[in-house]
């Protein structure tokens, strides 16, 4: 776990990074989920929230899948 300011400024304040070892050994994020406040602006309530959740599994047989000999 790491604990940070955000670099995507759309997030809301909570955000979590899932990801994966690529078969050279470096991390590589798949995906992510966060909250955003665009509803509580919108909706003039700031008890509204919206959560939002995205993969990119696309990325595993490339990235972490090692190559047949």
């Amino acid at each position: 776990m790491q604990r940070g300011p955000l670099d995507a400024a759309h997030y809301g304040g909570l955000r979590v990074v899932f990801g994966a070892r690529a078969t050279d050994g470096t991390w590589i994020p798949i995906g992510d989920t966060g909250r955003f406040d665009w509803v509580a602006q919108l909706t003039s309530d700031v008890r509204q929230r919206f959560v939002a959740h995205g993969l990119g599994l696309q990325l595993i047989p490339f990235r972490c899948v090692p190559e047949a000999a």
